[in-house]
């Protein structure tokens, strides 16, 4: 199938960032001690080490360290421990070649007390890691927090790496940062399996192009996340990725993937998820795509079987052209919008983010709003809202994929012989103003799913056009009634003229930075 031989190819294609770990000259059968280095210090006994002035490692003691390793249980010890990565080369027999902050040869528990921190930098071509684990498996513990952050502009890195083994990640907190890193490529955590159990994960990147979240090395094929919250985000990297390995699990769990691309360009590429095989029970997965590349080139969701909460086969499905964002909760799937029209002309529509005036829209002259305060729609593309202001029209409103309707002032759809309403996606209704919908001939709002009052916002309708005989709105009915007032009182009022006045503010720089823009293209 295309999307295995794909994700093979790309396993392939990546597994440089594990082959720049230059590993030891002997093979993996002919060392069975540990051979552990971590901020630069030889580690081959139970010990204490505090780190000093500069990175300084000296000896220390139980009631002030920084590191401890305990041989018996094949524990190191990370107590508000903070360092930078160092290069290591030749150390017990074996020449590592390379630059990280700790470094094993074999299985190795980190406990993590207090806040800790390593910082990967690197020489000129000097690929870099965090921790690294040659041949065995790396596991984090311990009510404390772990902080990598890297900043490379040379070479490949990576925050944590097992390049043979596991990474398991539980009942901690593991945040990864990546800013402005070198284009041959960043990534977050490659292992043959990770599982993330009962832990906060948080994977961030900037300004750092070619960038992987989580991603398998050569002979990898799980992810795992069970009761734990994940976070992975990319601002302005070009060729973002993720999560790309072969099955994803996620259990008991908060998942939310954002990719923030603002590069127009067509190797601008953006993946959320790309796996084999992804399982979903009593979880909540968001991932969200914001970008000026053709879309064709955004994959938000890929996968060869799928099944949610228990064990529903979905199919192959691949979205890219026709979705920016979508959403998993233990009751399906669910798209952000990809098309809002008003009668025939379409407001918002993918494909368009590069033109900053859609972003307002004028239905009294079916145009789009320039200077930000003639506007009856409005759309945040981020969050995915739709903004009605004072709308009165004769027109349907559609709406493909799901959307948040906030309301402002009071807003009426009258439409004669089609519906006033049709969303495939029932939207989500708060604000601080009214919509009423009126239908001559048929229900005011068509297609499946009806309409979801937000907090403070309540509904009455009507089975006629003229809204007599008024009742509570009842979203079983929803195809029947010809009359639905919705009144939003969610939001507090904002003043008019503070509204336009930030509106002018965000609309005088929208127009700056376009005339920059133009100016040097």
């Amino acid at each position: 199938m295309k999307l295995k031989a794909k994700i093979l190819s790309l396993i392939v294609a990546f597994a440089c960032l594990v082959s720049m770990f230059s590993m030891p000259s002997y093979a993996a059968d002919e060392i069975e001690e540990q051979i552990i280095v971590a901020a630069g210090q030889g580690i081959t006994d139970s010990g204490y080490w505090k780190i000093g002035a500069f990175g300084k490692v000296s000896a220390a003691n139980e009631g002030n360290y920084n590191i401890a390793y305990d041989a018996q249980s094949n524990t190191l010890t990370l107590r508000n421990a903070e360092f930078e990565n160092k290069i290591i080369g030749a150390y017990a027999g074996a020449n590592f070649d390379m630059a990280t902050g700790i470094v094993s040869t074999r299985d190795l528990n980190i406990k993590l007390i207090g806040e800790n921190s390593i910082t990967v930098e690197t020489e000129k071509y000097q690929e870099a890691t965090g921790i690294f684990n040659v041949y065995g498996s790396t596991y984090f513990s311990g009510e404390g927090s772990l902080t990598i952050n890297i900043d490379t502009d040379n070479a490949i890195s990576t925050a944590i790496v097992a390049g043979y083994g596991e990474i398991h990640i539980d009942e901690t907190t593991v945040n990864i940062n990546a800013e402005d890193c070198s284009s041959q490529g960043t990534c977050g955590i490659i292992s043959n399996k990770i599982a993330i159990d009962k832990s906060d994960v948080n994977i961030s990147f900037k300004n750092s192009d070619n960038s992987y979240g989580v991603f398998s090395n050569p002979t990898g094929n799980l992810l795992e996340v069970i009761d734990s919250d994940l976070s992975i985000t990319f601002e302005g990297c070009t060729n973002a990725n993720a999560i790309e390995i072969f099955s994803v699990t996620f259990k008991d769990s908060n998942v939310n993937i954002k990719l923030n691309n603002q590069v127009k360009s067509w190797e601008a590429i953006n993946h959320g998820i790309y796996t084999y095989s992804l399982l979903i029970q009593n979880s909540y997965v968001d991932v969200d795509i914001i970008s000026l590349s053709g879309h064709g080139y955004n994959s938000v969701l890929t996968y060869a079987i799928c099944m949610i909460d228990n064990f529903v086969d979905r199919g192959h499905m691949q979205i890219n052209q026709y979705h920016t964002g979508m959403k998993i909760t233990p009751d399906g799937f669910s798209f952000k919008a990809n098309n809002i029209d008003l009668g025939l002309c379409s407001v918002f529509s993918q494909g368009m983010y590069d033109d900053s005036a859609m972003a307002y829209y004028d239905a009294s002259n079916s145009a789009s709003s320039t200077n930000g305060d003639n506007w009856n729609f409005r759309y945040d593309i981020e969050t995915n809202t739709l903004y009605l202001k004072n709308l009165e029209a004769t027109k349907n409103l559609n709406i493909n994929g799901y959307v948040n309707i906030s309301l402002v002032g009071e807003n009426k759809l009258y439409c004669t012989g089609q519906s006033a309403l049709s969303c495939n996606e029932a939207p989500v209704i708060t604000g601080s103003g009214t919509l009423t919908l009126v239908s001559d001939s048929t229900g005011a709002i068509e297609k499946s799913g009806g309409i979801i009052l937000g907090e403070n916002t309540t509904a009455v309708a009507s089975l006629s056009a003229d809204g007599s005989a008024p009742e509570a709105y009842d979203n079983s009915k929803a195809e029947q009634y010809k009359w639905v007032q919705i009144t939003a009182a969610n939001e507090p009022e904002q003043n008019e003229e503070e509204l336009n006045f930030f509106e002018k503010i965000i609309q005088f720089f929208r127009n700056l930075f376009q005339k920059i823009f133009s100016i040097f293209s």
